[in-house]
């Protein structure tokens, strides 16, 4: 049981020794520990304010990159909504442009009919004044006895039928004899 026995003595060596190694370590090492000591709190302070600003950077960087991130898909969008404008338009000059040269190729056919109508029409009265006058002309050759001539313009007639009947010629029939008697 000595061991647990205090002996004031060697507590009184005890606080001597440790207050000397105290006094020799302030003397000598204790600057050095204590600045490290703070050197490295500083550090510690320093990366703490350093992963701070890095963590405030990072979400403005976010906050920038997703301000971008919608930007972009607002002028995709307006983009997208321009070519759909710019389609249609284009849609409806080409339906315009189709449009008109269906109308000028119709009103060009409807021309070219008109003028082909007139064209017959107009060989059609050619015709028609030749016979009459080649009727007229047959008829002041002959002597103008009267069953002679009714056989001349019987024979004549039916060959003016059978001649202008596929030339709609029942309009030349009337007219040679009508031609006939006015040039009597």
């Amino acid at each position: 049981m000595a061991l647990l026995r205090v002996d004031p003595g060697l507590v009184l060596w005890l606080w001597i020794t440790f207050g000397i190694v105290l006094l020799v370590l302030r003397l000598t090492v204790w600057k050095s520990i204590t600045g490290g000591l703070d050197k490295r709190s500083q550090r510690i302070a320093d990366d703490l304010a350093s992963a701070r600003t890095a963590g405030e950077r990072a979400g403005s960087v976010q906050a920038e990159y997703e301000q971008k991130l919608r930007d972009g898909r607002a002028e995709a969008a307006l983009i997208i909504e321009a070519a759909r404008g710019e389609a249609a338009r284009l849609k409806e000059d080409i339906l315009r442009v189709s449009q008109e040269e269906a109308r000028e190729l119709k009103e060009r056919a409807a021309r070219e009919v008109e003028k082909s109508q007139e064209d017959a029409e107009r060989a059609l009265r050619g015709q028609v004044v030749s016979l009459s006058f080649s009727i007229a002309n047959a008829i002041l050759k002959r002597e103008t006895g009267s069953p002679d001539n009714r056989a001349f313009v019987e024979e004549f007639a039916e060959k003016l039928v059978a001649g202008t009947s596929s030339a709609g010629g029942s309009s030349g029939g009337a007219g040679a004899s009508g031609a006939g008697p006015s040039r009597n």
